[in-house]
């Protein structure tokens, strides 16, 4: 009995050994590989210009945070997109100036903060946010349907979203956290007190609203009749 325990301990150990090794020579492999991966593209870098929860401070307003989105997206512009290389100027490359899907051609892009004004009477404000990694157009139906029953809409820009990829590299919770308690605190400025107040979102943002209710940033919360 006890050869045979001595067995299935060394069987073990053995394997245990292995798996290992093996793990660690798919970690040298993958190393070696990223090694001669081409260098990364423009896009695939922060930008400078972006907004931190550091700089969010109590007294910023909607205003200052849209300033600084402006320098976000023309950094883009100005730094990003013309250094696009030759390879890279096609019409499926939204990084190169003259692509047809490069959002800044069109009449409005809709990957930066939008606001939407009821027509009539105010009924009440809402503040809606996007998912990680996408931007504010994909929630344009929803604030397009609550602007329809008299909310004024506010659609926020997370801090490292709608730009370039490599700008999620930097982004950090606490800045979409202190990006969301402005908006919150801007739409309850717009509307008042005693007006209801909607905050929603999916994904990232579904999360940082449920957090925002959490810590008692957001007010009472009525959703339209």
């Amino acid at each position: 009995m006890k050869r045979f325990l001595k067995r299935i301990l060394k069987w073990i150990v053995v394997g245990a050994c292995s798996a290992v090794l093996i793990f660690l020579t798919l970690i040298f492999a993958r190393a070696f590989a990223q090694r001669r991966l081409p260098p990364l593209k423009p896009w695939h870098h922060a930008l400078s210009s972006e907004v931190t929860s550091r700089e969010i401070t109590d007294s910023w307003t909607l205003r200052d945070y849209l300033r600084r989105e402006d320098d976000v997206f023309r950094e883009m512009n100005e730094k990003v997109l013309p250094a696009a290389a030759p390879e890279d100027r096609t019409a499926l490359n939204r990084y190169w100036p003259d692509s047809p899907i490069n959002p800044e051609r069109f009449p409005k892009n809709w990957n930066r903060t939008f606001e939407l004004l009821p027509e009539g009477t105010v009924r009440g404000g809402a503040l809606l946010i996007h998912g990680l990694t996408d931007a504010p157009y994909s929630v344009k139906a929803e604030a397009e349907l609550l602007r329809s029953l008299g909310y004024y809409v506010l659609c926020l820009r997370m801090p490292g979203h709608g730009t370039v990829p490599g700008a999620l590299t930097k982004a950090r919770w606490e800045d979409w956290r202190a990006a969301v308690r402005l908006g919150a605190r801007h739409v309850r400025d717009k509307v008042g007190p005693k007006s209801p107040f909607v905050m929603a979102g999916y994904s990232n943002g579904g999360a940082l609203s449920v957090q925002s209710g959490a810590d008692g940033t957001t007010f009472t919360v009525r959703l339209p009749r």
